[in-house]
């Protein structure tokens, strides 16, 4: 792959997921579009990325320096992908509350 289509590749996919959008999904935000968008994103990061960081490489990474954070992060996560936390604790939905202005 030469370094010019590298550059393209983000645009190539924010275009490719433009017309998904467009012309396959309805049009209302659905959780399932997000789901798509961060594979989307995800997908064209890590097509275009230099040698070396790539997000496993970057945990990697981080987990020499900070491994609780990062253990932290990744487990708190799952648990809210998993709805195990009860709302009250869930640190992810008491933010979206308070973004959200509801309390």
């Amino acid at each position: 792959m030469e370094k010019a289509d590298v550059r393209v590749l983000p645009l190539a996919a924010y275009g490719f997921a433009a017309g998904v959008n467009r012309y396959y999904l309805k049009p209302q935000l659905t959780a399932r579009r997000g789901w798509l968008a961060i594979a989307a994103l995800i997908t064209a990061y890590e097509l275009a990325a230099p040698e070396g960081e790539l997000l496993s490489e970057g945990a990697d990474r981080a987990l020499k320096t900070h491994k609780a954070a990062v253990i932290g992060s990744v487990c708190l996560t799952a648990a809210h992908l998993l709805n195990i936390l009860p709302e009250q604790l869930d640190p992810f939905h008491q933010s979206l509350k308070v973004l959200k202005g509801r309390r």
